[in-house]
């Protein structure tokens, strides 16, 4: 009994020696870009950059607030940049794990038109309608690597972000509006991904293609009231309600890095 437990931890001490023989670190520094788009739901298809009414305001019983349809709307992806810095272990020689600090973007844009009716004599106008959303995040990634060759690594992780910045360019017709989100009520900032792709390595230097995808609903929908009693009437407040917008991107990275 006590040879076998000599030669297992013989073994494990020969494996152990030969896995810390393999062992590596490697530090490195992050540039490229991204092609983002989003899974939005349909309350999210009409203007909102201001709000109409369908009578005038001082008739309190018969006001109702609304924003603009877009109608013959499509979507298409929005492109945004990525910068950060890495540190891999490399555990063996086919195995490592690297940790990421980045700071990228994510979004889309939103075409389609928009039709404007006057209240009085019902004439109506149709505008061209564009909307371009885009945040600015923060995010540590946590990568596990499979090496089947030492110029190739398969990665598969998790991308938890934090978004500290959330845009929103909006034209009809020659109307531009820019609208800064409020994280408190009109978004959600956290955001977790997961994410896949491959890195290519060429001695110190590296390109990496991934594709991320969200699981957390980012906007808020935005839906206005006509307040028409108490202190506040005749004056439009927004409420705000999680629905469907989840990220997906593909980022293509390019990179350097040193022991």
């Amino acid at each position: 009994m006590n040879k076998k437990l000599a030669l297992l931890i013989g073994v494990f001490a020969l494996f152990t020696m030969k896995m810390s023989a393999q062992e590596e670190s490697h530090y490195g520094l992050i540039l490229g870009g991204s092609v983002n788009w989003m899974s939005i739901d349909k309350a999210f298809y009409y203007d909102d950059s201001e709000a109409f009414t369908t009578l005038n305001p001082s008739d309190t019983s018969m006001v109702n607030v609304y924003f603009l349809d877009v109608k013959n709307a499509y979507m298409t992806p929005n492109t945004g940049f990525a910068f950060g810095g890495l540190y891999e272990f490399k555990i063996s020689q086919y195995v490592g794990i690297e940790a990421e600090l980045l700071i990228n973007q994510y979004g889309y844009k939103l075409h389609g038109e928009v039709t404007q009716r006057d209240i009085l004599d019902n004439d109506s106008t149709t505008y061209k309608y564009k909307s371009s959303l885009k945040s600015t995040n923060i995010g540590a990634a946590v990568i596990l690597k499979f090496y089947p060759s030492d110029m190739l690594s398969i990665d598969l992780g998790v991308h938890p972000t934090y978004s500290f910045k959330l845009m929103k360019d909006t034209e009809r017709g020659v109307d531009h509006k820019t609208h800064s989100y409020d994280s408190k009520e009109e978004y959600n900032p956290l955001n977790v991904c997961a994410t896949c792709g491959l890195t290519c390595y060429i001695n110190d230097f590296f390109v990496s293609l991934r594709y991320s995808l969200g699981f957390n609903n980012i906007l808020k929908v935005k839906k206005p009231y006509y307040l028409n009693d108490g202190e506040n009437g005749g004056t439009v407040e927004y409420r705000y309600s999680d629905a469907l917008s989840r990220t997906q991107s593909a980022l293509i990275t390019f990179g350097f890095r040193w022991k």
